[in-house]
């Protein structure tokens, strides 16, 4: 694994043997076997909670608009990137993410 991070201007190690990774000025995710989670196509990347060993919830930059990308079974975009704004929140009953677009909050629910 260390062969495969030192090709990359920048690493972070995040958990369940992901890694968040910068090539070319953009920002992706690689799992422990070095296999592309996440696409590097990010302005920017925030690793934001663990929903449980099967999903990683990272909130992504595109330019100046928000998106969320859930990493995971299907390791989708699940919110383009077209919100001002985008804040994950749990408790241990249910879990929301609330994005602002347009001066305007709104909620979805997970």
């Amino acid at each position: 694994m260390l062969n495969i991070l030192q090709k990359y201007s920048e690493s972070e190690t995040l958990e369940w043997g992901y890694y968040k990774l910068q090539k070319d000025g953009k920002w992706g995710i690689i799992d422990h076997k070095g296999n592309i989670c996440m696409p590097y196509e990010y302005d920017e990347i925030q690793y934001d909670w663990v929903d449980s060993m099967d999903e990683i919830n990272v909130v992504v930059r595109k330019g100046e608009k928000w998106g969320l990308f859930v990493i995971g079974f299907n390791n989708e975009l699940v919110l383009p990137c077209e919100y001002d704004d985008v804040a994950v929140a749990f408790n241990t009953e249910s879990q929301w993410i609330d994005v602002k677009k347009g001066g305007k909050w709104g909620r979805f629910q997970k």
